[in-house]
């Protein structure tokens, strides 16, 4: 298993071989197509949900939907109900995963050549941005290249911004 490859419904981008005994590899994948309703808002209601996490997702989505609800229409609560690959433990990535450096999903996939329908495309992350957690959030912004995608502070939460789902194995 390497960067890039297919497993449990998404990218494999980032490895982690140093599991418990119980399991030979772990790491994270990223979905391989843009989650069913995206674009989509982060959140309809301007709130602070403690999503403030910048390298765990997981704990963020797990915020977002403890105070928001599990019924609202939120980018967490689509990922949460995602079953690619019949897996149910998809999360909203925080803004570290997705362009964090070595092991974040749009440097990591871009540079083996995936990604390239992410092009000229704005996607949200899971963490609030400090600044203004109850409006803005933390977002990836990819021009020419996945490879070279930025971290774009501010987006406004009611915006509608592209997604993709993580989830660890």
């Amino acid at each position: 298993m390497g960067y890039g490859s297919v497993y449990q419904g998404g990218y494999v981008y980032s490895i982690d071989d140093t599991p418990a005994a119980a399991a030979s590899a772990g790491g994270v994948v990223f979905e391989m197509t843009n989650a069913t309703s995206s674009p989509a808002v982060w959140s309809a209601a301007l709130t602070t949900t403690n999503a403030s996490s910048t390298t765990n997702g997981q704990s963020n989505t797990t915020a977002i939907i403890n105070v928001l609800g599990s019924t609202a229409a939120s980018a967490a609560e689509t990922c949460a109900q995602v079953t690619d690959g019949d897996v149910t433990s998809w999360y909203l990535p925080a803004i570290q995963e997705l362009v964090g450096g070595t092991q974040s999903a749009f440097p990591t996939l871009g540079a083996v050549g995936l990604l390239t329908d992410t092009e000229n495309a704005e996607f949200w992350s899971s963490t609030e941005d400090a600044a203004n957690t109850i409006q803005e959030v933390d977002g990836v912004l990819v021009l020419s290249s996945p490879a070279t995608a930025t971290e774009t502070d501010g987006y406004f939460k009611g915006s509608s911004l592209s997604l993709r789902c993580a989830h660890a194995f």
